[in-house]
């Protein structure tokens, strides 16, 4: 007996593999396709291996038509890039040192107004001795009302 030297196979030369030994199974259980098995059990076997062998063929199917659709996707991916490339390289060059960057006329604007502590950076914290002493500094001492 010769032994065979065994090697290992990708995932498609597994599937083809598979795919064989299911055929010739089945080619000598149905004697070529002649017979039918008239026993639920072999009939069960049958249609089991039939069962994987349209799985194994819809799986293939459904991985051509990922990497078909991978394909188109970075097709697309390419075709935006060139556009966004094309569109943008007049952006995209070194600025023109012939062109004066625009001026702001302060002359125009109002004055500015800053209410104390609007320019503060941070958290302030004031007590209410301090914001009462602020306040009647600026308004004056509330008087009460006669209810």
């Amino acid at each position: 007996m010769a032994e065979t030297e065994l090697k290992l196979m990708d995932d498609d030369e597994v599937l083809d593999y598979t795919q064989l030994q299911r055929r010739q199974f089945i080619n000598h259980f149905t004697q070529n396709g002649q017979t039918m098995p008239t026993d639920p059990k072999d009939a069960k076997v049958l249609l089991t291996a039939l069962a994987d062998m349209d799985r194994s063929a819809l799986g293939k199917k459904r991985i051509r038509t990922d990497e078909q659709i991978a394909q188109m996707n970075a097709q697309s991916v390419d075709a935006i890039a060139a556009e966004v490339k094309r569109t943008m390289l007049g952006r995209l060059t070194e600025p023109d040192e012939s062109r004066t960057p625009p001026t702001l006329d302060d002359l125009e604007l109002p004055p500015l107004d800053l209410i104390d502590g609007e320019t503060d950076v941070g958290v302030n914290s004031e007590s209410y001795d301090a914001f009462k002493q602020r306040f009647e500094s600026i308004h004056g001492k509330p008087k009460r009302r006669d209810d």
